[in-house]
């Protein structure tokens, strides 16, 4: 399974849980993907390190799927 079937999937079941992509694909597109297939937030790679702390630190506790449809997908 890949990343955007796992959200779609946390997503159908009714997960909260905030889901970050963490993905070598940059273009605005790709984040578009993502946000589709029910991430919260999208980081590319390489990592820049203070960022995806951040990125995280801005999720955690936070519930996730806010604003998800299926329809978007």
């Amino acid at each position: 399974m890949d990343g955007y079937s796992l959200a779609q999937t946390l997503r159908a079941r009714g997960s909260r849980l905030a889901v970050v992509a963490l993905t070598a694909h940059a273009m605005a597109e790709d984040r578009t993907r993502c946000r589709q297939a029910g991430c919260d937030d999208y980081a590319t790679k390489p990592i820049d390190r203070a960022a995806l702390l951040a990125t995280c630190a801005r999720w955690m506790g936070q519930p996730g799927g806010v604003g998800f449809s299926l329809a978007a997908s």
